[in-house]
C-alpha cells in the first residue's frame, strides 16, 4: 500500500455532513494534473455524447413525422384503390352483361337471317316451279281451249302474285337491317365499355404503383428510426459508463477537492493494488511508537453525531475534521486485501483515555452482511468490549427519533461507537466498562484506526 502527502486542501467545515469524505478522490503533484485531464476528457467526451444524443432525438423526430405523413397517404391510396377497384368491378359486370346481350342477338340475328334466307329462297322456288306449273297448265289450256282472253286473266294473276311475293322479301330485308343497326349499336357501346375498363385498369395500376413506392418509402423511415433508435442506446449506454467511471474517479463532486489546495498534512492519497485510489486521514500514535494509521472512524466534541442511512455507513460521510466514517466497503477491501491490525482510542467525559489494540482486523463483504470476520490477539487498558462484536453482522439501528446509525449486533454487545450521546440503553455511546473503575462508560470521543500489519 502507498500513501502520498496531500498539502495545502482548504480545511472542511465542522460538524456531520452527509457525503463520504472520500469523495475527495484526487492525487497529488503530477497526478492531480493526470486526474484532471481525465477528468476534462471524460466530461467533453460526455458532452459530445450528449450532443449526439440530443441530434438523435432530432433526427428521430424528424423521421416519425415523415412516416405519420407517408402513412396518412397510404392509407389515402388504399382507400383509392378501393373505390377503384369497386368501379372496374361494376364497368366489368356491365361489359360481361351487354357482351352476353349482344352475343344473344348476334346469334337470334344470325338464326333469323338463315331462317329468312330458308324460307325466301323455299318461297321463291316454290313460287317459280308454282308459276312454270301456272305457265305451263295456260299454254295447255290456251292449245287445248284456244281461249287467249282466259290466258291472258291468269297471266295477269301470276304477276300480281309476283308483285306480292316482292313485297314480302322487301320486309325481310327491312328487317336483316335493323338487327344490323342493333347489333352495331351493341358492338359499339360494348367497346366503348371495354376502353372505359383498360383506363380504369391503367390509373388501378398507378396507384398500385404508388402505394408500393409509399410502402418502400415507409420501410425505409421504419428502418432509419430503428437504426437511430438503437444508435441512441448504443450512446447512451456509453453515456452511462462514462458518467460512471467519472462517478468512480470523483464520487461526490459537492465535496471534492484538489489536492494542491490542501492544507491538512494529515489526509494522504493510499494506493493500493485492486482497488481506486482514495483520501484518508493518516494519525501517528506516538504511545503505541507507531505511525501510518488509517482513521476509520472519529467521534469527537461530544456533540457532534454520526446519524446516517445504511448506505452512508456503506460509501463512507462525515467531516475529516471532526466526525467520520470512512465506509464499510472499503474497510472490507482494506482487510481483505491484507492482514491489519486494529487500534481503538475511547475518552470519557472525565478526559481519561484508555485503548485496545487487535493484531488481525478483518471486516467481511457487503454479501456476507459485513461480518466482524477476524480480531486477533488483544491487548491495551480499555478491556477486550470489542470482541462481543466478533463474527457480528452489520445492522441499521433506528432510535425511534431522527437518530438512525449502522453498527455491529451481538448479544451481549458490549460497546457501541457510533450511538447517541448521553443516552444509558443500548442505543448509548459507550465502551463496556473500563478497567479501571469497573463501571460502565459513556464516552465523549474515540476513533479507530487501522494499518497493514507483517504477518
Amino acid at each position: 500500500m502507498k500513501i502520498s502527502s496531500a498539502k495545502n486542501l482548504p480545511e472542511e467545515q465542522g460538524g456531520s455532513s452527509q457525503g463520504s469524505f472520500i469523495d475527495t478522490n484526487s492525487i497529488s503533484g503530477d497526478s492531480d494534473i493526470d486526474a484532471a485531464s481525465v477528468a476534462g476528457d471524460r466530461n467533453q467526451m460526455i458532452e459530445e455524447l450528449k450532443k449526439t444524443i440530443k441530434g438523435n432525438h432530432s433526427q428521430i423526430s424528424e423521421l416519425e413525422g415523415k412516416l405519420k405523413v407517408t402513412e396518412i397517404q397510404l392509407e389515402c391510396q388504399k382507400d383509392k384503390v378501393k373505390d377503384k377497384d369497386e368501379v372496374i368491378r361494376v364497368l366489368q359486370n356491365s361489359i360481361d352483361l351487354i357482351t352476353k346481350t349482344s352475343e344473344l342477338a348476334i346469334k337470334q340475328l344470325q338464326k333469323s337471317e338463315a331462317e329468312v334466307v330458308t324460307c325466301n329462297n323455299g318461297n321463291n322456288l316454290q313460287k317459280e316451279n308454282d308459276s312454270l306449273e301456272s305457265i305451263d297448265e295456260m299454254k295447255s289450256k290456251v292449245k287445248e281451249n284456244n281461249v287467249d282472253n282466259f290466258g291472258a286473266q291468269e297471266l295477269q294473276e301470276s304477276k300480281c302474285q309476283a308483285k306480292e311475293d316482292s313485297a314480302d322479301s322487301h320486309e325481310v330485308d327491312d328487317n336483316l337491317e335493323k338487327f344490323q343497326e342493333q347489333f352495331d349499336k351493341y358492338k359499339e357501346q360494348n367497346e366503348s365499355l371495354e376502353l372505359k375498363n383498360s383506363q380504369m385498369k391503367l390509373e388501378l395500376d398507378e396507384l398500385k404503383s404508388k402505394m408500393i413506392k409509399s410502402q418502400k418509402i415507409e420501410d425505409s423511415l421504419r428502418k432509419q428510426v430503428s437504426e437511430l433508435e438503437n444508435n441512441f442506446l448504443g450512446v447512451s449506454a456509453k453515456l452511462k459508463e462514462s458518467s460512471q467511471k467519472l462517478a468512480d474517479s470523483v464520487p461526490n463532486k459537492q465535496e471534492a477537492v484538489p489536492l494542491n489546495n490542501t492544507k491538512n498534512p494529515k489526509m494522504k492519497v493510499i494506493e493500493q493494488d485492486g482497488m481506486e485510489p482514495f483520501m484518508a486521514v493518516i494519525e501517528d500514535i506516538p504511545s503505541a511508537w507507531s505511525s501510518g494509521w488509517i482513521v476509520i472512524q472519529r467521534r469527537i466534541n461530544g456533540n457532534s453525531s454520526l446519524s446516517a442511512k445504511r448506505t452512508d455507513f456503506e460509501n463512507g460521510f462525515g467531516n475529516t475534521n471532526a466526525s467520520f466514517w470512512l465506509g464499510l466497503n472499503l474497510i472490507h477491501k482494506l482487510t481483505k486485501s491484507q492482514r491489519h491490525e486494529l487500534y481503538i482510542q475511547v475518552v470519557d467525559h472525565d478526559d481519561v483515555t484508555a485503548y485496545a489494540r487487535y493484531d488481525h482486523f478483518e471486516v467481511g463483504s457487503k454479501k456476507e452482511e459485513y461480518k466482524i470476520k477476524s480480531l486477533g490477539s488483544y491487548s491495551g487498558n480499555a478491556g477486550d468490549a470489542f470482541r462481543s462484536l466478533e463474527n457480528a453482522p452489520i445492522k441499521a439501528w433506528d432510535c425511534g427519533t431522527t437518530y438512525s446509525y449502522s453498527w455491529w449486533e451481538a448479544t451481549p454487545m458490549n460497546c457501541n461507537l457510533n450511538g447517541m450521546y448521553n443516552t444509558p440503553q443500548k442505543y448509548g455511546f459507550y465502551w463496556g466498562r473500563l478497567s479501571l473503575g469497573n463501571k460502565e462508560c459513556h464516552l465523549k470521543s474515540c476513533q479507530m484506526l487501522i494499518r497493514p500489519r507483517s504477518k
